[in-house]
């Protein structure tokens, strides 16, 4: 019985695997920062902690998804030589382009993941808050991918929320458990509150 009140606080699938844009159209029309991501405490130290893990102080090429306004990308891009970014919102795109628009070598762009992940090689990915709007199968679908894109020795990091919500698919504690399964994947670090887990993982192979 535990398991099926834990499974109803959960989003249902709708057959696609993925929370609809429409969801995300809707909280940043009625938002700029819909997750309070430049005030929130937790959000600023999530932001610090997840660049204080990282193993290396700069890297070639980043890939992070589910960029929404800009805010950690603001702070990672001086360690990257280039970084993509990228939201399935329209919106969130648009505002992060201008954040961002005095870093060169910044990018942003629109992507639905998986089916958007780029076709790149990165020595970094990171995943902020945005696995738990994607199904199991979605998950392993888009976990298949980062880990094709990393070169050997590259870093993938995922900072994931332990809540629950109708909104979401899992939670931030399933999402990682189904990330480490990878064979491929070295974990090189963890951090847990009762917030939120960080987690990093270097491509063995």
């Amino acid at each position: 019985m535990a398991t099926v009140r834990s499974r109803s606080r959960f989003r249902r699938d709708d057959g696609t695997g993925i929370v609809p844009e429409g969801f995300f159209a809707q909280l940043y029309d009625r938002s700029l920062d819909p997750w309070d991501y430049e005030s929130s405490a937790y959000e600023v130290r999530k932001y610090a902690l997840t660049l204080a893990v990282l193993p290396r102080a700069r890297y070639e090429r980043a890939y992070e998804p589910g960029c929404s306004i800009g805010t950690l990308s603001s702070d990672l891009a001086p360690r990257c030589g280039r970084l993509l970014c990228a939201d399935f919102s329209p919106t969130a795109v648009a505002r992060a382009r201008a954040r961002l628009a005095h870093f060169p070598h910044v990018s942003v762009e629109e992507h639905e993941l998986p089916a958007d992940y780029p076709g790149e090689r990165f020595d970094l990915v990171l995943l902020g808050d945005l696995c738990m709007y994607l199904t199991r199968s979605r998950l392993d679908e888009l976990t298949e991918k980062v880990v094709a894109s990393l070169e050997v020795g590259g870093h993938l990091v995922a900072a994931h929320g332990h809540h629950l919500s109708p909104d979401i698919f899992q939670s931030g504690d399933q999402v990682h458990a189904r990330i480490r399964r990878h064979p491929c994947l070295d974990k090189l670090a963890g951090y847990r509150d009762r917030a939120f887990r960080l987690d990093v993982w270097e491509r063995r192979s």
